[in-house]
């Protein structure tokens, strides 16, 4: 049994960290899942447990909801090949992949690792 253990915690000591399960989303499955939304993010990579609310709409516009800030964002949204790209207004525009974990809830990955969860998406500009 305690060998057992030991393979175990060596087999999990080597995945990486920053792999999430779940199925990528290809770039028309992008696109039908965030046009024309409203839908939540959580992001995790910077300051974490920033909450966020945003609408993209089918035409490139998309508005993020900074309730700390209690303003609104215009940005723009595409999808390049298999990846959402969103301009940022004080950084540079960014490209991440999409993964379906389940149950409605989303991971982005930046080259592999994970930025922030979407979830709770509703028809229509909810904000």
């Amino acid at each position: 049994m305690k060998m057992q253990s030991l393979i175990i915690a060596a087999t999990l000591s080597l995945m990486p960290f920053s792999s999430v399960a779940g199925e990528k989303l290809t770039g028309d499955q992008i696109k039908a899942l965030f046009s024309d939304k409203t839908y939540d993010i959580e992001k995790v990579d910077v300051d974490k447990n920033k909450h966020l609310s945003a609408f993209t709409s089918s035409d490139g516009k998309r508005v993020v909801y900074v309730p700390w800030k209690d303003k609104h964002s215009k940005r723009k949204w595409w999808v390049d090949g298999n990846q959402i790209c969103v301009n940022h207004p004080k950084r540079d525009d960014y490209c991440r992949e999409i993964v379906d974990v389940g149950n409605g809830v989303y991971h982005s990955l930046e080259n592999g690792k994970h930025r922030s969860t979407v979830s709770n998406f509703r028809d229509g500009n909810q904000l």
